[in-house]
C-alpha cells in the first residue's frame, strides 16, 4: 500500500492512498464503527481536518438555536506516532473557537452510570483551569461539552440531542451563568427513528456515525448527500478502514 507523508508537519499522518482493492481487502475483516473513539480522534483531531470538527460543532449549536462559530483549533492534534502510548489520555480532545470558547468533545461507547458526573467534572476542570492568580473573572471563556453516547442516557427525554445549562428552576428563561453548557447526543438504536427531528446538518452526522459500518457506499451516499462535509468524513472513514496501521490503534 502506498502512503503520502508531509515531512514538514510534526503531526503529519501517513495516509493511505485508497484504492478499491485496498478497501475490499480490509472490508473482509469488517468495518470498524464510525463512533469508535480512535477513529473519532483521527477524524476530528488530524491537522487539516479542522473544517470537519467545525461543521460537527456548528451542527450541534445550530440544532440548539445558538450562534455558529467561524473557526476552531484543536489543542491536542492526532499523532499516530504517540497515539498508542497516550491513548488513555487523548481520546477526549479540546478545541478553541475564534472567540476563545473551549469545546470538550467526547465519544462514549460503554455505558457508565457515572458518565454525567465525569462529563461535569471535565468541563468544570477545563473552566477553572483558565483562571490564574491575578486574572479577572471577566476573562473566563465559555466551556461547551459535547458528548456522544451509544446508549440511552436520559430515558425521560425524547430527542437524541439534549442541552443543559445553569438555569433558575422557577423560570427556565433565566440563566445563572453562560459559562458552561453541555450537549449529549444519544446514538442509541431506540432513538434512530428520531434523527429525522434534528436539523439537516446534525441529522447527517448522526446518520454517519450510526450507519457507516452498516450501509453500503451507495446507501451512505444517498443518506449523506445533504451535507458535503459529512460526505468528506465518510471518505476519511473509508481511508481509516483501508489502513491496517490505523485500524490497529
Amino acid at each position: 500500500m502506498t502512503f503520502d507523508q508531509n515531512s514538514n508537519n510534526p503531526f503529519s499522518v501517513m495516509y493511505p492512498i485508497i484504492s478499491i482493492a485496498d478497501i475490499k481487502e480490509q472490508m473482509k475483516g469488517g468495518l470498524i464503527p464510525a463512533f469508535r473513539d480512535t477513529f473519532i480522534h483521527f477524524l476530528f483531531a488530524t491537522l487539516g481536518n479542522e473544517y470537519l470538527l467545525l461543521d460537527f460543532v456548528n451542527s450541534v449549536l445550530e440544532n440548539d438555536g445558538q450562534p455558529l462559530i467561524k473557526s476552531i483549533t484543536v489543542q491536542n492534534p492526532f499523532n499516530p506516532k504517540t497515539f498508542v502510548v497516550d491513548k488513555n489520555s487523548i481520546l477526549d480532545f479540546k478545541a478553541i473557537s475564534e472567540d476563545g470558547n473551549v469545546f470538550v468533545v467526547e465519544f462514549q461507547t460503554g455505558e457508565r452510570s457515572f458518565f454525567t458526573d465525569r462529563m461535569l467534572y471535565y468541563c468544570s476542570r477545563t473552566y477553572s483551569s483558565q483562571l490564574h492568580e491575578g486574572v479577572a473573572y471577566t476573562l473566563l471563556h465559555r466551556v461547551i461539552g459535547i458528548s456522544l453516547v451509544t446508549y440511552i442516557l436520559f430515558s425521560n427525554l425524547i430527542s437524541p440531542h439534549n442541552s443543559f445549562f445553569l438555569r433558575a428552576t422557577s423560570n427556565h428563561d433565566v440563566i445563572f451563568s453562560e459559562g458552561m453548557q453541555m450537549h449529549v447526543l444519544e446514538l442509541a438504536e431506540a432513538k434512530v427513528g428520531l434523527f429525522s427531528q434534528l436539523k439537516t446538518n446534525l441529522r447527517c452526522w448522526m446518520i454517519f456515525f450510526y450507519y457507516a459500518d452498516k450501509k453500503s457506499e451507495e446507501e451512505m451516499s444517498l443518506l449523506l448527500r445533504d451535507n458535503p462535509r459529512v460526505e468528506n468524513a465518510y471518505i476519511e472513514y473509508k481511508r481509516f478502514n483501508a489502513s491496517s496501521e490505523l485500524r490497529e490503534l
